[in-house]
């Protein structure tokens, strides 16, 4: 099994679960940080159903699990093999974070979940593609906010603006790799931990490389 698989059932398995807007939702945090992000997701979903129905009815089609854990290479994240979109926790819980931009990365995953349904994976050819339609997709949410949300509209729109303009390179294998890897640091994980996961990681992109050269 690959490890990132098995180590994200194991934070599956044991989180905190809950359901929201019908979505079984899981928290691996304590109980005053539980309920937190929950408060937070039950309002960014509730934003999303209000003011994006029919992007909101994709989601809760297409995403079957939310995971809220500690992973700070991103906010967000698409498992396929789970139908799970994981988001970070610190993320969720800083009291800078509003609802709708916590709907508006929802927005981005739930669009990787709909491209996988239309036969669009993560090969990493399409990932620049791939990432600048998910971007796309949760600006066409953050628009969609009423105009009481202006500001935090205005800086989503900028945000992701932003974000499209970011070096292509780290959506390669490599790139994700040692984001990955950088995040095991900060959490603590063991030094002997992260090596494993170097040497799996590094055995898969020479898979990854010698298979392009195959199909070349």
């Amino acid at each position: 099994m690959n490890l990132s698989i098995f180590y994200t059932k194991l934070l599956v398995t044991f989180g905190n679960r809950t359901k929201i807007e019908g979505i079984d939702t899981r928290i691996l945090a304590n109980k005053a940080k539980t309920e937190l992000i929950g408060a937070k997701l039950t309002l960014a979903l509730a934003l999303m159903r209000e003011n994006d129905p029919r992007r909101f009815a994709y989601l809760k089609r297409d995403v079957k699990r939310i995971l809220v854990f500690g992973d700070s290479t991103c906010r967000g994240r698409w498992w396929q093999d789970f139908e799970l979109c994981e988001l970070t926790d610190n993320y969720v819980l800083d009291k800078e974070t509003m609802p709708a931009q916590v709907a508006s990365t929802l927005a981005h995953e739930a669009m990787h979940a709909r491209l996988y349904r239309w036969g669009i994976g993560y090969e990493e050819e399409r990932r620049v593609r791939v990432e600048r339609i998910c971007f796309k997709a949760s600006a066409a949410f953050a628009r969609r906010l009423p105009d009481r949300d202006a500001e935090i509209r205005a800086s989503i729109l900028r945000e992701l603006e932003a974000q499209m303009q970011r070096d292509p390179s780290i959506w390669t294998y490599e790139g994700h790799m040692e984001s990955t890897l950088g995040a095991l640091r900060e959490m603590g994980t063991p030094a002997w931990l992260v090596a494993v996961f170097r040497s799996y990681g590094m055995m898969r992109l020479r898979w990854h490389l010698r298979s392009q050269k195959r199909v070349k």
